[in-house]
């Protein structure tokens, strides 16, 4: 096929007419609705933050020194019991046999008036001055307080000084027993010795106490 015959070929193609293409205007996005899961999320974030915030504010910290875990933080005293009644009056020497670690005592102020023991627990009373001294192994105790300070015993074991009245319960082991919250309103020194906690509570300010810890010495 010639160039002329493919010309006259074209002249008798029937084309199918142009069909009416209209340009419709997208209609752009609402800011507003581009917004909307923002500001859910935003308000969902405040929101969380409104009921994290009280416990954070109740409980700063929680630390631990042998077998004493403290909770630093807003303390409720009003709840508290304000007398710690303590039972299982022996001996020193009774007291002794029954544990599985050394006694001491701060030779400063000599054998205690009296000796209370319930199962690994000791404590030393003196009536002049009014100290107490508790030596334990294991877990169980804890405290809450409003502020705590650090310090050493002998220079070089890290100890709790608390100097505000905080709160003092234990942990029986008795799922259906009440817990009974003590209120303690003395000065406190924490400190420990390998498998050994001391606890000692007086009315005497943090160097006289700290005093009486490096005076400790083994019942004989």
């Amino acid at each position: 096929m010639n160039e002329n015959e493919i010309r006259d070929l074209t002249r008798r193609v029937v084309y199918p007419p142009t069909p009416d293409i209209t340009i419709i205007p997208t209609r752009p996005r609402s800011t507003v609705r581009q917004l909307a899961p923002i500001a859910i999320i935003v308000f969902l974030l405040l929101l969380g933050l409104l009921v994290v915030e009280p416990v954070r504010a109740a409980i700063v910290d929680i630390l631990r020194i042998g077998g004493i875990e403290i909770h630093v933080g807003e303390t409720d005293l009003s709840q508290a019991t304000p007398t710690f009644v303590l039972v299982g009056e022996t001996t020193l020497k009774e007291a002794q046999a029954a544990v599985n670690f050394t006694l001491k005592y701060p030779e400063a102020l000599g054998l205690p008036d009296v000796v209370y023991q319930q199962d690994k627990l000791v404590v030393m009373r003196w009536h002049e001055p009014d100290i107490a001294l508790y030596q334990f192994n294991g877990e169980g105790f804890y405290k809450e307080t409003p502020n705590i300070e650090w310090t050493e015993v002998d220079g070089s074991t890290i100890a709790a000084w608390i100097a505000t009245p905080h709160l003092l319960w234990f942990d029986s082991g008795d799922e259906q027993e009440q817990q009974q919250v003590y209120l303690v309103e003395g000065n406190v020194l924490i400190w420990e010795e390998p498998f050994k906690t001391y606890r000692l509570e007086t009315r005497l300010s943090r160097e006289e106490t700290i005093a009486l810890a490096e005076s400790l010495v083994e019942v004989k």
